[in-house]
């Protein structure tokens, strides 16, 4: 990217401290992660079948991940991840917390603050796409932004228009065309995994919002590159708008995530800058990431309690 001339991207990383979020999304986080270092003590994991122990992991990292989120997810099903029941951590006990975000009588912190930065970019002009891993929580941000008649983008929504298509089916090309041509449509909502390197949205939107991260570093740089590429109009560059709970998944997701951009940028001796805070699997690139990401995370969950 040095040798191609972009400009260097900006980022705004916001912490979100423990004291600013709302007593029931602090109480979800900090039991589950509890249940998931007794849980990892107590287990004689290492009699586990290998493909168990990592959707285990998998299992324990997602619900973590849809604490800091959305905790409103914690009770949807793990099935599309294809992770047993038997696997899931039980979370009957918080949905007496759990509860105030089903029926929004509170919004989670982290979607509050997308809110609040999408509102802010609009009101100067600009057009902005988020990304989220959830599509529940795409559909939430709908509902929450339905006075910007956001576009939509992932995997349920056919990817490409054809000629017989009624004259306004829902495509995720269709949606893609609209973002770009229309003045009046200032918001993408979009799941990496469904649109990561597909797009190319550069001249037309230099803000991307991440309500939520996971380990797959290989889907986050590529979906970073839709709005940072050659032709990016004079003057202008990529800004990278990122809140992060002050919680132990959140710190190792921006830990190995930095990391992870570092190495490659280094291999291909490109001194680009990482995004991160100073100091096909689903959830990460590889198995092994998966392994490394959950011991990484129950560091952190031992050095918070």
């Amino acid at each position: 990217k040095k040798d191609l001339g972009l400009p260097e991207i900006k980022q705004e990383i916001k912490i979100i401290k423990k004291e600013d979020i709302s007593f029931e999304q602090k109480k979800i986080i900090e039991l589950l992660e509890l249940k998931t270092l007794v849980e990892a003590r107590k287990f004689n994991l290492s009699d586990m079948d290998m493909d168990l122990l990592r959707k285990w992991r998998t299992a324990r990292i997602i619900r973590l991940l849809q604490a800091a989120s959305n905790p409103a997810l914690l009770l949807t099903k793990l099935d599309s991840y294809r992770i047993q029941k038997e696997l899931d951590i039980d979370t009957t006990d918080l949905i007496e917390y759990i509860s105030v975000f089903l029926n929004m009588k509170k919004i989670p912190a982290k979607i509050n603050m997308v809110i609040e930065e999408a509102k802010s970019l609009i009101d100067k002009g600009e057009k902005v796409i988020i990304w989220t891993w959830f599509v529940e929580n795409i559909k939430l941000l709908a509902k929450l932004l339905h006075e910007h008649n956001p576009l939509l983008l992932y995997g349920d929504i056919k990817p490409y228009e054809e000629e017989d298509d009624p004259t306004m089916e829902e495509s995720r090309e269709r949606n893609i065309r609209e973002f770009k041509e229309k003045k009046n449509r200032h918001i993408l909502l979009a799941n990496p995994a469904a649109c990561a390197e597909s797009i190319s949205l550069h001249k037309h939107c230099q803000h991307a919002i991440y309500l939520d991260r996971n380990f797959n570093c290989g889907q986050f740089i590529q979906s970073m590159d839709r709005i940072h590429r050659v032709g990016m109009p004079a003057g202008l560059t990529a800004t990278y708008h990122i809140p992060i709970i002050d919680c132990a998944i959140e710190r190792s997701i921006d830990k190995r995530l930095k990391k992870r951009q570092q190495d490659l940028y280094e291999l291909l001796s490109d001194p680009m800058p990482v995004l991160g805070i100073d100091d096909e699997l689903w959830v990460a690139d590889s198995s092994q990431e998966v392994d490394d990401a959950f011991s990484d995370v129950i560091k952190e969950i031992r050095n918070e309690k």
